[in-house]
């Protein structure tokens, strides 16, 4: 084979390479490792009589075992300074308040 025909092994990301388990990617977000859960693998929740299922919010890089990438920490740490910001924490309920983000420049 000649050098044109002959392809490279394409390299991935390191970035995306499952690294991190689930308990220990918690411990670097200082986030409880059953909320965490629930982004990734999604959990049951009953709703009038029967159970609904609410779906992950981030793609783990590998499901077994369920690792993480650093990616997938990147997500996590935006989804909880979402869920952690002014307006989840005014008292006042963003849904009360949608002038909440342009107020507080958030």
């Amino acid at each position: 084979m000649n050098a044109q025909t002959e392809q490279a092994p394409t390299k991935r990301d390191r970035r995306e390479q499952p690294a991190y388990p689930l308990a220990e990617a918690a411990r670097y977000l200082k986030l409880p490792v059953t909320t965490l859960r629930s982004w990734v693998v999604g959990r049951p929740y009953p709703k009038a009589g029967s159970v609904e299922h609410f779906h992950p919010l981030i793609k783990a890089a590998q499901a077994k075992p369920l690792l993480l990438s650093f990616w997938n920490l990147i997500e996590a740490h935006v989804l909880l300074s979402l869920r952690t910001g002014p307006c989840y924490r005014d008292s006042r309920s963003p849904r009360r308040d949608p002038l909440c983000r342009a107020r507080t420049g958030a």
